[in-house]
């Protein structure tokens, strides 16, 4: 039997997603939604700064891995990014397949836009760029795109943190822990659903 054709996928500016419409709950504002992730202690100032500086390592990363930057109009203040990701990329030998992809689980309804898909050896990975203090939600995070990209699979699960030093720091999900991250993530959308139900 054919599967039924998945919606259109959107987002807004706020970082919202619908499919034809209709709302839909995303990866990252499920974890925060039931109090996984919390910013709350840090300033306002230092959390809208870090957020500018890595919307623009993210920028600098995606045109670098599309072939569309110009590194010698770079600012100095993101080079040691860059540097770092590309360490990363040959230390690991990670192959991006898909950069900055948006999709949705029908069977979980749930939305996310993951930073990269791609291969480290061979081995289907996903790879979410981060800043440098770890956060153990992260895992959950990286879990909840496993769900909508490799739905019945276990991939790599990586989340590299690119350092102002020009260095980087890994952090995986070891397979062992994976199906406790999963009932983790889907503990957490049931919580989510129960709470926004109208």
């Amino acid at each position: 039997m054919p599967r039924k054709p998945k919606g259109k996928l959107e987002r807004d500016a706020d970082h919202k997603y619908t499919v034809d419409g209709k709302p839909i709950p995303g990866v990252t504002s499920v974890i925060a939604n039931c109090g996984l992730s919390d910013f709350s202690m840090v300033k306002q100032e230092i959390l809208e700064l870090a957020q500018l500086r890595g919307t623009y390592v993210h920028a600098t990363c995606q045109f670098f891995d599309e072939g569309d930057l110009v590194e010698d109009s770079l600012s100095p203040t993101l080079r040691p990014y860059l540097e770092a990701w590309k360490k990363f990329r040959k230390d690991t030998g990670f192959k991006p397949t898909k950069i900055e992809a948006m999709d949705y689980s029908a069977t979980h309804w749930v939305a996310g836009q993951v930073d990269r898909i791609g291969l480290i050896r061979g081995a289907p990975a996903i790879v979410d760029i981060k800043p440098a203090t770890f956060q153990r939600w992260w895992a959950l995070q990286v879990l909840g795109y496993a769900l909508i990209f490799f739905p019945g699979k276990i991939p790599l699960l990586i989340d590299v943190a690119l350092l102002a030093d020009g260095t980087y720091r890994i952090w995986q999900v070891e397979p062992k822990d994976f199906l406790d991250n999963r009932h983790m993530f889907l503990s957490a959308l049931k919580i989510w659903n129960w709470k926004n139900k109208k």
